[in-house]
């Protein structure tokens, strides 16, 4: 699920938790504008009960991180990091 707002996308990605079959977990994935490279990423929850509701919690969750950036955020004004 993909969400545009102000200069940022919003992106959902939901699947089933292995441990818990009847629950779903999700996370939440911020993009600047034009990159393909997310520039935050955040773990949404493990116990949603359907797949709608975890991908709107993957939403809210990059919806909440992306209010802490500045409008013009990219990966090109960041240092560079290594996981």
């Amino acid at each position: 699920m993909d969400v545009h707002e102000g200069v940022f996308k919003l992106v959902a990605v939901a699947g089933q938790d292995v441990c818990s079959p009847n629950l779903w977990k999700s996370m939440g994935l911020v993009y600047a504008a034009g990159e393909v490279v997310f520039l935050e990423q955040v773990h949404a929850g493990a116990a949603f009960e359907t797949r709608e509701a975890a991908m709107a919690g993957g939403i809210e969750a990059a919806r909440a991180i992306a209010r802490t950036l500045a409008p013009g955020d990219c990966r090109a004004n960041r240092a560079a990091r290594f996981w």
